[in-house]
C-alpha cells in the first residue's frame, strides 16, 4: 500500500550498554499506516570530532552501534532516528548524547602501582601493601572492583578487600613469608566485564631476610622490588 504522508519521528530513545565499545540504542515507532512499510535510519554524530554517519532501511526499533572503528573511547555521540515511508521521511526524532561503554582501564592504573612491605613483630611473615590509581573509565557509570590475582604456589597468603585512601586504591596481602618471590597482577571489573589479566604485567614482590633490620624496639624494612612482565612464575 502507498502511503498518504510521511510518518511522524520516532519517541523514547534509550540506550544500553551490549560489550566493550558497543552501545543498543531502542526508540519507539511512530503511528504506522496499516499495511504500509516503514524503515528507520539512525544518524549518529561524533560531537567531539563532528564525524557523522548513517545508517539507512533498518526495518526493527534498535540498533548496535559499534565505536571501535575510530575516536576516542571518552568521545561523545549523538544519536537521533528517523521514520520512513513510501511518502518520504519524517522529521528527526529527539537526539540523545551518550558515550559508549568501556572496559576500565588497568594499564593507567598499573603505571602508578606501588607496594610496601611490613613485617609483623618477630614471626618473620609480612604483609605486602599494594597501591594504585583507580582505573579510568568513561561511560559506564558502575564503579570498578579491583582484585589481586596471584601466580604460582602462594599457599597460606591472603588477599584483603580493596579499600579507598588519598585517591589510590590500597589492597593488602597478608601471611607472606620471608625470602619468598610473590608474582601478581591487577584486574579490574564493571558492569562491562573485566579488564584480564593479560593485559598487566605481573610484578614481583621479593621479600628478603636480609632487608629485615630492627631499630630498638621498631622492625625496619628497607627492600627494593623489582616489576616486569616476564617475571618467573607468571604465566
Amino acid at each position: 500500500l502507498i502511503a498518504f504522508d510521511r510518518p511522524a519521528p520516532p519517541t523514547d530513545l534509550l540506550s544500553s550498554p551490549v560489550r566493550h565499545l558497543h552501545l543498543n540504542i531502542s526508540w519507539r515507532a511512530p503511528f504506522l499506516f496499516p499495511g504500509t512499510k516503514t524503515s528507520y535510519t539512525i544518524s549518529v554524530r561524533n560531537v567531539n570530532t563532528s564525524e557523522e554517519i548513517q545508517r539507512e532501511g533498518l526495518e526493527v526499533t534498535h540498533f548496535i552501534f559499534n565505536g571501535t572503528g575510530g575516536g576516542s573511547v571518552c568521545d561523545v555521540y549523538q544519536f537521533s532516528v528517523a521514520a520512513v515511508n513510501s511518502a518520504g521521511s519524517s522529521d528527526q526524532s529527539e537526539a540523545i548524547h551518550r558515550r559508549l561503554p568501556t572496559l576500565p582501564n588497568i594499564e593507567a592504573s598499573i603505571e602508578s602501582l606501588t607496594h610496601d612491605v611490613v613485617l609483623e613483630d618477630e614471626s618473620r611473615v609480612a604483609s605486602i601493601k599494594i597501591s594504585f590509581e583507580p582505573a579510568g573509565m568513561c561511560g559506564d557509570p558502575a564503579m570498578a572492583s579491583y582484585s589481586v590475582i596471584l601466580h604460582g604456589n602462594n599457599t597460606g597468603v591472603t588477599v584483603g578487600e580493596p579499600h579507598f585512601e588519598d585517591g589510590r586504591v590500597n589492597i593488602v596481602m597478608n601471611n607472606a613469608e620471608v625470602n619468598t618471590q610473590y608474582n601478581f597482577s591487577i584486574m579490574a571489573s564493571n558492569s562491562i566485564g573485566n579488564s584480564t589479566s593479560e593485559d598487566s604485567e605481573c610484578y614481583t614482590t621479593d621479600v628478603q631476610e636480609a632487608c629485615i633490620s630492627m631499630n630498638g624496639d621498631n622492625v625496619v624494612v628497607s627492600c627494593d622490588f623489582a616489576r616486569g612482565s616476564q617475571a618467573q612464575g607468571c604465566q
